[in-house]
């Protein structure tokens, strides 16, 4: 409810007096981002929940001067939070960005592919649906061995599905 510039004032001056100091805001920031639980592929509430802690960290960490505390390698492990498909498209924007300036991208550029990505899952036209993530998280699967007469054997798979009546 404050006017922005006092805001930001106020709400830094509480941080470090709750913590003490920059580096255990920033350590607090860099590890939520990093050791928090994987999102599942196309859970489109936990994609968006990691990008906004992402974006909230990278701005904090800005604003206090010390982005250069996520941008190392063990830091950047907050990739391997991401579901499988996010990583691939991940690792191919990052050897692209090492091939053409000689640098792997830093958190900053990290923090823009996460946005595209939720954008991209959210979508309300080609995005992922609900009905769609509820159905895989529906599906029950079940490998069957049969033994005929002869003493042969031959598997079979089944898929169940909930489905609406």
């Amino acid at each position: 409810m404050m006017e922005p510039n006092s805001g930001y004032v106020k709400a830094k001056q509480l941080l470090k007096e709750r913590f003490g100091n920059d580096y255990v805001i920033s350590d607090a920031w860099v590890w939520r981002i990093v050791d928090g639980p994987a999102v599942k592929a196309y859970d489109r509430s936990g994609i968006r929940e990691l990008v906004d802690d992402a974006r909230l960290c990278m701005e904090t960490l800005e604003a206090m001067n010390m982005l250069n505390e996520i941008d190392t390698r063990d830091k950047m492990k907050v990739v391997s939070r991401l579901p499988a498909h996010i990583q691939g498209k991940w690792r191919h924007a990052a050897v692209k960005e090492l091939d053409s300036s000689g640098r792997y991208p830093n958190f900053t550029k990290l923090v823009e592919f996460l946005n595209v990505a939720a954008r991209e899952i959210n979508d309300p036209v080609f995005g992922c649906s609900d009905e769609g993530w509820r159905e895989t998280k529906g599906k029950q699967s079940s490998n069957k061995t049969v033994k005929h007469s002869g003493g042969a054997s031959a598997s079979f798979s089944t898929e169940a599905r909930n489905q609406k009546v």
